[in-house]
């Protein structure tokens, strides 16, 4: 690979990871704003509502352990690449 691809790889690379962090930011506000929402309005004793701001807010920590788990190999791949 040429010096030039491999910068392009790195730069790719590193935009990339840029937009996960964003990417996990925003999930990162949702979960906080569903944990506020959840107790406003959930029943304390569970019910209906309670479950479905469960079931949200496991679909968005799922959708963060994604995006850390594509960082973790974007980053390996970043430092591989300046390492070698």
């Amino acid at each position: 690979m040429s010096i030039v691809e491999r910068l392009d790889l790195l730069l790719s690379l590193r935009t990339e990871d840029m937009d996960l962090e964003h990417d996990r930011k925003t999930w990162k506000n949702d979960e906080k704003d569903l944990y506020r929402w959840m107790e406003e309005e959930a029943e304390s004793e569970g019910g209906p509502i309670s479950d479905m701001y469960a079931d949200k807010i496991t679909h968005v920590q799922n959708m963060i352990t994604k995006i850390d788990i594509k960082r973790t190999k974007i980053q390996n791949q970043i430092i591989e690449l300046e390492e070698n």
